[in-house]
């Protein structure tokens, strides 16, 4: 189990450091030819909720998968560089 597990559920925000890209709520898989279109600009303030924590070995290689309010999501999001809790 992860120690950070606990944080599933939790509401966030981007941050204005938050870096990568978000796939679109329609996204239709990385084998799609058109994959690359699916993916949108990571901007600060978008809110959602954490969905799924995953590690390499204890923080800070926490990962964590966020959906957001528009439906779009972000799989590799990083407490305090990507994204802060909003509670």
């Amino acid at each position: 189990m992860n120690i950070n597990a606990h944080l599933k559920g939790q509401r966030v925000a981007t941050l204005p450091t938050a870096r990568g890209r978000r796939l679109a709520k329609d996204f239709p898989g990385w084998g799609a030819d058109n994959a690359t279109d699916f993916l949108l600009p990571q901007e600060p303030g978008l809110e959602g909720e954490i969905t799924s924590v995953t590690s390499h070995g204890s923080h800070p290689y926490t990962r964590y998968v966020v959906r957001f309010d528009d439906g779009s999501r972000n799989i590799e999001a990083v407490l305090g560089e990507d994204i802060e809790l909003t509670y």
